[in-house]
Parts: structure tokens; sequence; C-alpha cells
């Protein structure tokens, strides 16, 4: 047995978010470090208005920061202080930097100290591929990414395609690590209640995501316009661009159930015949993998990490971005019998490739890699 297996390490992880996706992926990979490693061992700085999604972990473990609505500058130097303070007096040997803001803001901080920590970093989808106009903000958020790299021991890449285009900009292959995210196999608990919000004899269509452009719920409402009475979907999420869901026309055929929380989400994951994922942009698709986890096929776009995620006509669908009559096209060929298969499938690729322990494993041996580096 490798005998770093048991060796502690101590890290700090630092987030400027923890809502959503980004929420599910850092409660189960935090629960197994701190198996692994010990309580006193793990750390995570996030905003105190995300703190409540860690139930499960130790109350030392949570490094809250206040983060009221005056804007990301004034969230991210209370986030850089709170963290700072941490490094300083608690000294981790691993300092784990979550998404965009996180890396821009700590990366130049803790390069500063005399004796800094070793530094992983995961953008959990890159900024300058959210947007595909060829702009100077574009090229200026490339070149920053490019630039701090070279003040990591790694940049972990949650699937091929985004360790693609950070070659692509520059960065070294030999820097780039890709460790595929996962989840817990949680058994799915029996609801009733999520039974009964779906009208009888429809194909039952399912979104879970954040309701602006990025995430393409405006490409499936407009396919449930198409699909009239065949289908009914319910859409799981709330606008993080202001004022974007107010633009969104709301068919008779859909029901917007806003934020819920997980243990709430898996019971409609169990009573669906399908998850929709109509992305212009994904780094990966952890929505995804939560579905696959319940058996439930899903039909993506076929962008970025989606096509890693969801093998065509086997696990889901993969229909082209912003093309809604392909989308309902697809949703209307999962009869009944084509959706459980594909939702076997699905659980059965989940299981193989998915699972939160071998992230958490390939996770140490990053931090091992980057402690022993000189």
């Amino acid at each position: 047995m490798n005998e770093n297996r048991h060796r502690q390490v101590k890290v700090l992880h630092i987030t400027q978010t923890a809502h959503g996706g980004m929420g599910s992926y850092l409660e189960e990979m935090l629960t197994l470090q701190v198996k692994r490693y010990g309580a006193d061992c793990v750390r995570v700085v996030l905003p105190e208005a995300h703190a409540n999604v860690f139930p499960g972990l130790p109350i030392d473990c949570l490094l809250p920061f206040s983060s009221d609505k005056k804007g990301r500058l004034g969230s991210s130097l209370r986030m850089a202080a709170r963290a700072m303070r941490q490094v300083k007096q608690w000294q981790p040997d691993v300092v784990h930097l979550h998404a965009t803001f996180a890396g821009f803001v700590m990366r130049p901080l803790l390069a500063l100290l005399p004796d800094p920590p070793k530094i992983i970093y995961c953008s959990h989808g890159w900024s300058f591929e959210r947007r595909k106009v060829n702009t100077l903000l574009t090229y200026a958020m490339a070149s920053t990414e490019r630039y701090l790299s070279r003040l990591c021991s790694t940049v972990v890449c949650v699937s091929e395609f985004e360790a693609s285009r950070a070659q692509a900009i520059g960065i070294p292959r030999s820097q780039l690590k890709v460790v595929i995210n996962g989840l817990a196999d949680i058994p799915l608990p029996p609801d009733d209640a999520a039974e009964a919000l779906w009208p009888k004899g429809r194909i039952r269509v399912l979104f879970v995501g954040r309701l602006d452009h990025e995430k393409g719920v405006d490409v499936l409402l407009s396919a449930m316009k198409i699909l009239g009475d065949k289908a009914y979907a319910i859409v799981v999420g709330a606008a993080v661009v202001t004022g974007y869901k107010s633009a969104l026309a709301q068919p008779d055929n859909v029901k917007y159930v806003g934020w819920l929380e997980r243990e709430k989400i898996r019971p409609l994951h169990a009573t669906a015949d399908v998850l929709i994922v109509p992305s212009r942009y994904e780094a990966f698709g952890l929505s995804a993998i939560e579905a696959m986890r319940a058996g439930l096929p899903v039909i993506a776009s076929r962008v970025g990490g989606l096509q890693e995620v969801v093998i065509d006509r086997v696990t889901g669908r993969l229909v082209e971005p912003d093309k809604p009559d392909q989308l309902a096209a697809a949703i209307l060929s999962m009869g009944k019998t084509l959706s459980r298969e594909m939702g076997a499938n699905a659980r059965e690729r989940f299981l193989e490739a998915f699972r939160i322990e071998r992230t958490v494993e390939e996770l140490h041996q990053v931090y091992e890699n980057a402690i022993e580096q000189p």
C-alpha cells in the first residue's frame, strides 16, 4: 500500500462561492478529506452566506467571511484578509484555490510570502472561455491566467477540454493535472410529494442550474414551447445575472421552483424522465453526473466537458447548442422504455467514472507531488 495514503496533509481551501454545483463538489470532497487527514487538517475559507451548505463538516473547518451586496471587490478583500490570517497562523502545507476570483486575488498575495505554501489552483471553468467574442477583456483574462499560473505548483483542470484550453493560451501541459469531478453514491429517498408535481401523460423534463445566458435556460424554454402539452418541465435554480429571468417568457408547461436544497432535488431526479443541460459553455457539468447518479439520462449541449460526461445515444443525447428544435426532438424521442434503458447506462457510467473517492485520491497525489517539489 502507498505509504503516502495515511500521511496527514494540512489543506486550506479558499473559494468566493460555494453555491450550486461548486457547493455540491466542495461538500462531498471536503467531507472525505476530513476523514482522510483529520478534522484539524482541513479548513475552508468561504462566504458566510454559503456556509450552511456544509452541515456535515465540523464547525472548526469553516472559516466564513462576510459577503454583502456591495460587489465583488469588498467580498474579495474580506476573503483575502481571512485567508492570509489563516495561512500565517495555521501554516498549511497546501492552499487549494477554487474558481476565478479566488485565483486572481490570492495567487499574487501568497507569492509575496517569504515561505509560501504550495498553491493548487482550479478555475472550475476558464473565465476567458465564457466570452466567445474576441475582445480586449477576453485577451486580458487569458493573459492574466497564463501569468498567474507561474505562481502555482499545479493547475487542476476538471476535464480534458479545460486542459486543452489552458494549453491553448500558453500554460504548459506539464503544469496541468486533469482531475475529473466526482460525487458520493447516495441512495435515492422515496418521495411521493415529488411524484405529485408532474402532470400525468407528459414527458418529465428537469433543469437544474443558474438561470443565465451561459446555462442556456432560454433554449430549453423555446423547446418547451415547441413541445406544448407533450412535455412538462420543472426548472430548479435562480438568476445570477440581474434581470435575466425577468426577460424570459415562461410557457404554460414550465414550472419554476427556485433554488432547492440538494436533498430536495434528489427526489426530482428520481421521478423525472430526463435532465436537460442546454449550456452554451460548460467546463464539466456537475448537474449531469448528479442526474446520472440517480439513473436519469441526460440531454446536453455538445460543448466543453459535457462531451466527456454524456455518451450520445448511450447515457443520453448530445445536441448542438442554441438549437431549440433539436432539443425538442431529442426530448420527444425519450419514451419511457428508452429513458429507463439510457438511465441504467447513465447509472453504470457514474459508478465507473465519477465517484468522489477517485477524485479525492487523485487530489491527494496532486498535493503530495507539490509538497515534494523543491
